[in-house]
């Protein structure tokens, strides 16, 4: 039996309270994968302020993968300094391209303390584009070693 639609078929909860009865708790079929994401001495970069950085980057293999699937919603837990999912094996390739996007290498927790927070003021630019429907736009930005870049869209 085919299982990628396993989360699309589970009945949804209107009560919150009600997510935490274990009668409500469905197991992960056996062919789905579970990826973990960890960051590295996350207490630590905590303690020196930086616990933005430690939530925004336990979050963005979430966010990666809800782009990486589209529509289609997935099991995840946020636990502030990573995460967990689960995807069915179809989208193991998915998968492995998200969390490499934000470790070293599978196995291995995201260093928070590569995001190195500048001391200069920052610069800002304004850039206002007017697309025609159905039509798009590649903005492209150089940054020097050492440098960061915000885009707000």
């Amino acid at each position: 039996m085919a299982t990628d639609r396993f989360y699309d078929t589970l009945p949804r909860q209107t009560d919150f309270a009600a997510l935490i009865a274990m009668e409500r708790f469905a197991p992960v079929p056996e062919d789905w994968l579970v990826g973990c994401t960890d960051i590295v001495d996350s207490t630590a970069e905590i303690a020196r302020g930086r616990y933005k950085t430690v939530n925004m980057v336990g979050a963005a293999v979430i966010a990666g993968m809800a782009n990486a699937l589209g529509r289609r919603g997935f099991p995840f837990v946020f636990g502030g300094d990573g995460a967990a999912f689960a995807v069915p094996a179809a989208d193991a390739a998915l998968a492995d391209k998200a969390q490499s996007l934000f470790g070293r290498q599978q196995g291995q927790s995201f260093d928070a303390s590569a995001f190195k927070s500048s001391t200069q003021a920052p610069r800002s630019d304004t850039l206002t584009l007017t697309l025609q429907p159905g039509k798009g736009a590649e903005i492209k930005a150089t940054v020097a070693k050492g440098q960061s870049f915000v885009f707000q869209w």
